[in-house]
């Protein structure tokens, strides 16, 4: 009877402590447990659900603002939060220690631990709210936030490896569409100010841009700080100026002005890119940044370019000198160096860059040379062979600029201001040019064109050096060693464009005027542009 009782409590103590091992299990396995709770909360994080992971903390309303801030400061491909440790202390709180890995891509990665603390409700375990669980040291009004970082900005070299372009700070002049009460009146009045340094910036355009703004600022122009100090009190009386200091890439000479300055800026800014750095930083309130993550790249090299600005502000001055779109490209012919591309203010209003994409057909000059070849005008196929022997619709690319030489083809033969510059470089040496705007990085001609015969190359030299010694160029012949042929485009347009080419040493160029009269022609260009090229070089 004893031995009886006995096996009766001693199965009733086992049932007793199987409860209670059960019971203990249930708990640690229901979804309200601590440890749920922060597997919860580091997945609410890694799905990007701020609203979700607020809930899991005691204070949501606090703690949502700062999350979404994160999420949206941080913009990561990937987010990896990962419980290092939980544990609770027999009672109502507990610790706990989170493993945090942002991805920023591109080899961006941030790692760190932050620990928290537990605190069981009447509705469950929350984690204690506090900005530090999500950041080590993140304080209440903090934010996060993931920035780039650069090196020292290169500096762009002209083919001398002088600066020609670099980073300065300029004042940024905006319209502020909410500001404006009379777009009209706004417009006008800017643009007049502005004229003396853009006079690109005109009213019309102004009002254009107000009108397709949507409410976004529009973007005027940027004032280097002698212009700037010059109009800003005129600029400040203005409803809807707006204007901010900003770092820019600009000209050290601004008369050395070029189409392909924007080219240059985008490879610029490339080599900026490839080698930018990447920080995370905590900012106070007022603004003060504490980096606490991140990594410099190495400085970028600096840019050499083949701009030769004595060269570019010749071949400016001599585009500005006549009312029509007209445009000057120049070739160092011994190297393939771009030197200078100039288009004055009427041919900037055309679509693309007029002296690099635009054709026309290239007229008397080119049937002066298919005279020379004895060339049947009749024979398409001769007709396109010897332009291509120029250049002249050969694909010759320029590596980081949009170029085109013309066409030869069925359809006939035109050219670009770029192509009839290849044709007078491809004279001067006898092949055609290799073309550099950057060093190092030259283009070549593609499809195997036909080679210029040395013969043809020496008649066309000769043409061009008697059209100045005893033909109709002589009012060029004061331009020692200049051989040059001009021409108009024969069309019934009245006033048809009109080319020149030209060679002057190690310098050949090509001059394009849209519409010829007796004051706008290819000949006034480049008397102009030669005049200011045989001026010492501006400081």
């Amino acid at each position: 009877m004893g031995t009886r009782g006995s096996r009766r409590r001693a199965l009733a103590v086992l049932a007793v402590a199987a409860a209670l091992v059960a019971g203990l299990v249930a708990c640690a396995d229901t979804p309200s447990s601590a440890e749920n709770i922060v597997r919860q909360f580091t997945a609410s994080m890694n799905s990007r659900n701020a609203a979700s992971a607020a809930n899991l903390t005691d204070n949501p309303a606090a703690a949502r603002p700062v999350i979404e801030q994160m999420l949206a400061g941080l913009p990561a491909e990937d987010i990896d939060y990962s419980i290092e440790q939980v544990a609770t202390t027999g009672g109502r709180s507990g610790n706990v220690s989170l493993e945090a890995k942002w991805d920023f891509g591109d080899g961006r990665t941030w790692r760190y631990t932050t620990d928290g603390q537990l605190t069981q409700l009447s509705i469950g375990w929350r984690l204690v709210w506090s900005p530090g669980l999500m950041v080590p040291n993140l304080g209440v009004g903090q934010t996060v936030h993931l920035g780039r970082t650069d090196a020292a900005p290169p500096t762009v070299l002209d083919a001398a490896g002088a600066p020609y372009m670099q980073e300065q700070n300029v004042h940024e002049v905006r319209l502020d569409p909410a500001k404006v009460r009379d777009p009209a009146e706004t417009a006008r009045r800017l643009a007049a100010a502005l004229a003396p340094v853009a006079p690109l910036v005109t009213d019309a355009a102004l009002t254009s841009k107000l009108a397709d703004a949507q409410g976004k600022t529009v973007d005027v122009v940027a004032l280097r700080d002698g212009d700037y100090a010059v109009l800003k009190s005129t600029l400040d009386s203005i409803p809807g100026v707006v204007v901010a200091e900003e770092p820019q890439l600009v000209l050290v000479n601004r008369l050395a002005t070029s189409p392909v300055t924007s080219a240059i800026a985008a490879r610029w800014q490339a080599s900026r890119d490839a080698t930018a750095g990447w920080e995370v930083t905590i900012n106070d309130p007022d603004g003060t940044r504490h980096r606490v993550a991140g990594e410099q790249g190495p400085p970028p090299p600096d840019l050499a370019t083949s701009v030769d600005p004595h060269v570019q502000i010749a071949a400016r001055n001599g585009v500005v000198g006549v009312g029509p779109p007209a445009a000057l490209v120049a070739f160092r012919p011994s190297t393939g160096q771009l030197v200078a591309v100039a288009q004055n203010n009427q041919a900037q209003q055309e679509e693309g860059i007029v002296a690099l994409e635009q054709a026309d057909e290239p007229g008397v000059i080119f049937q002066a040379f298919l005279d020379a070849a004895g060339v049947d005008p009749e024979d398409e196929d001769a007709v396109a062979n010897a332009a291509r022997q120029l250049g002249i619709g050969v694909d010759i690319p320029v590596p980081g600029l949009d170029v085109s030489t013309g066409s030869a083809g069925d359809d006939g033969v035109t050219a670009t201001t770029y192509g009839m510059a290849v044709a007078a470089a491809t004279i001067s040496v006898g092949a055609l040019p290799h073309p550099v705007l950057f060093a190092g990085d030259a283009g070549s001609p593609q499809g195997d064109p036909p080679a210029l015969p040395g013969e043809l190359r020496d008649k066309y030299r000769a043409m061009m050096h008697e059209s100045v010694q005893t033909g109709a160029l002589t009012s060029l012949k004061r331009h020692e060693g200049l051989d040059a042929l001009t021409g108009q485009v024969v069309s019934t347009r009245p006033n048809p464009p009109s080319w020149l080419i030209g060679i002057k040493g190690d310098l050949a160029f090509a001059v394009y005027v849209a519409s010829t009269d007796g004051a706008s022609n290819a000949v006034i260009v480049a008397d102009q542009f030669l005049r200011w090229l045989e001026q010492p070089p501006s400081e």
